[in-house]
């Protein structure tokens, strides 16, 4: 059996001008989700994130290690991790 590794993430979050937030991964190909609060941005981008390192290690591709990250003006940082 395989060892399973918990990989970590910086998520940005960015409060939208009309309303809601956005989630993106830079490390993970700048994958995008939203959510109508930041609570729904933060879940919705924990569940993207495993699930596209599911399909990355499913089709056999390499996982990505995590990516320096700039922050700008309502911008919000926090980590995901999830087992691959």
């Amino acid at each position: 059996m395989k060892k399973q590794v918990i990989r970590s993430y910086i998520v940005v979050y960015e409060k939208e001008p009309y309303g809601g937030y956005s989630a993106e991964v830079p490390a993970l190909n700048g994958i995008v989700t939203q959510g109508d609060t930041l609570e729904d941005a933060q879940y919705m981008a924990q569940d993207m994130v495993e699930g596209y390192l599911q399909v990355l290690v499913k089709d056999g591709d390499v996982v990505p290690e995590q990516a320096i990250v700039k922050i700008g003006k309502n911008m919000y940082v926090s980590i995901v991790s999830a087992m691959r």
